[in-house]
């Protein structure tokens, strides 16, 4: 397994803790949405701090974009842990 990703799933172990456990879309989107932000302030934070930002001002579209961005942010990372973990 890759030492980049063990790190942060130990950081942010309740969140993951919270998605396995949530029940109802509502709970489960906010449990899931916790984790995303919980990652994303270890890795991706400019995103992080543009869905912060977009919420504070209670602008949903713009929340919601940022949020996406968040997440392909964090795709590419867990991308580059897998490709640099291959070359090890």
């Amino acid at each position: 397994s890759n030492p980049a990703m063990a790190a942060l799933r130990e950081h942010c172990a309740s969140h993951f803790e919270a998605v396995g456990k949530c029940e109802g879309d509502e709970a489960c989107s906010q449990a899931h949405f916790g984790l995303v932000m919980c990652m994303a302030a270890k890795v991706c934070k400019e995103q992080a701090n543009q869905v912060h930002a977009q919420l504070e001002k209670g602008n949903e579209g713009s929340t919601e974009a940022a949020f996406a961005d968040v997440q392909s942010c964090l795709a590419k990372y867990a991308a580059k842990a897998r490709e640099s973990n291959k070359q090890h």
